[in-house]
């Protein structure tokens, strides 16, 4: 009755199924399309379960398996080398490109993705100047190198709302 009111008093009808399809429409519209220079997706969750994601997987908007989402795990021990791992694997899908890509509780390692987040490419001629590749610096430990990326590469970042205060 109350959303009725307010699209009654907006001058819309009461059809609310359209306006709550129209974010997952959103949402796969920015993620499928291949536009250059499109920035990456960040998406807020306001649940602490995580179950944006689960919805948006099961509408086929993202797939969560363990190739295309990335996600530390709470647990310190051996955490250097997951984290290691993660950004190695990101940096391999970024240069391949041809999934869409979820990072989620990455905050420890998300600086070592600044030009990647920020799409401070460096375009440089292809061998045999018919095109351009994109480069980027990826961070590894301390080490920071020029990591080839993909054009069609798409990340979704995935951010808890309770997080967001303490996201730099």
């Amino acid at each position: 009755v109350l959303i009725a009111s307010f699209l009654l008093h907006c001058e819309m009808n009461d059809d609310t199924s359209g306006l709550l399809q129209m974010p997952m429409h959103i949402i796969r519209s920015a993620l499928h399309e291949i536009v250059p220079n499109t920035r990456y997706t960040m998406i807020i969750d306001e649940s602490d379960d995580d179950s944006i994601m689960r919805l948006l997987q099961s509408e086929g908007i993202i797939c969560t398996s363990k190739r295309n989402l990335f996600k530390l795990s709470n647990i310190s021990n051996n955490s250097e080398m997951e984290e290691l791992s993660l950004v190695s694997r990101v940096k391999f899908a970024a240069q391949q490109g041809s999934n869409i890509i979820v990072l989620s509780q990455t905050d420890k390692v998300n600086e070592s993705f600044y030009d990647l987040f920020n799409q401070h490419f460096r375009k440089v001629p292809s061998r045999d100047g018919s095109s351009e590749r994109l480069y980027a610096n990826i961070a590894v430990g301390g080490i920071s190198r020029r990591s080839l990326i993909s054009e069609t590469f798409r990340c979704v970042m995935h951010v808890r709302v309770i997080d967001l205060p303490t996201i730099p």
